[in-house]
């Protein structure tokens, strides 16, 4: 799945930075590996449960619940396959950010354009209090970590870090765009029908509209639209 960033007021998104890890003894990274993966774990199932819409409700209170929630229809797009190197998540950014340019990126340059998007997160998160308390949301979503802020900065830092949600929160805000986060039809609570696609969360969604500089009108920003196969893997809707 799962550097200074461009200013925000930018179209583009470009961060230039040099990339990589301090390398380690082979016990030690199998160690940190097993200790992030088990972390990235925690916060799927956190963010899943947030998203599936678990709640801690009686079976008759959740059955009410449920009856007053209206079903979501569901959209249809075509579904472009990520990698699955451990940086999906912003794989699949990266892909959706060249194709609202459109624009075609190949298969390095989608790497590099992943890792910078880590490293913009890294950079808010992790290298100032002051950036860090511009995304109050995300640093709430880091409280579900075991070890908190510290370790989190530790293993955003590696390249296989698993994104989620507060990397979304975060990036959404960078790129001024709103992101959608949709399940497959089959599996999304309170789906119309079993086809398609149920959008289930959407991080930036002050940004789906901007002034335009030549008419003084509002124009509408196209959303980068994430699949989330509800485990452990993200893949690009287009």
């Amino acid at each position: 799945m799962s550097s200074s960033s461009s200013s925000p007021t930018q179209t583009h998104w470009r961060i230039e930075g040099n990339h990589g890890s301090t390398p380690t003894t082979s016990s030690a990274s199998a160690s940190a590996s097993q200790a992030s993966q088990a972390s990235s774990l925690r916060r799927l199932l956190h963010i899943k449960n947030q998203l599936f819409d678990v709640s801690k409700t009686t079976d008759d209170e959740d059955k009410q619940t449920q009856k007053k929630k209206k079903k979501k229809q569901s959209e249809y797009y075509r579904v472009v396959k990520v990698t699955g190197d451990g940086r999906c998540m912003f794989r699949s950014l990266a892909i959706g950010l060249a194709h609202v340019r459109n624009e075609n990126i190949g298969a390095k340059e989608e790497r590099v354009e992943a890792d910078r998007l880590r490293e913009a997160v890294l950079e808010q998160m992790c290298k100032s209090d002051l950036k860090r308390n511009a995304h109050p949301e995300a640093s709430m979503a880091i409280k579900y970590e075991n070890g908190g802020i510290g370790e989190y900065c530790k293993r955003i830092q590696r390249e296989d870090f698993w994104g989620g949600e507060t990397e979304l929160l975060v990036i959404a805000k960078l790129i001024q765009r709103p992101i959608m986060v949709y399940l497959p039809a089959r599996i999304a609570k309170n789906a119309s029908s079993s086809s398609g696609y149920v959008c289930i969360q959407t991080y930036g969604e002050e940004f789906r509209e901007r002034k335009s500089k030549k008419t003084g009108k509002m124009i509408e920003r196209a959303p980068v639209r994430l699949l989330y196969n509800g485990e452990t893997h993200y893949d690009l809707l287009i």
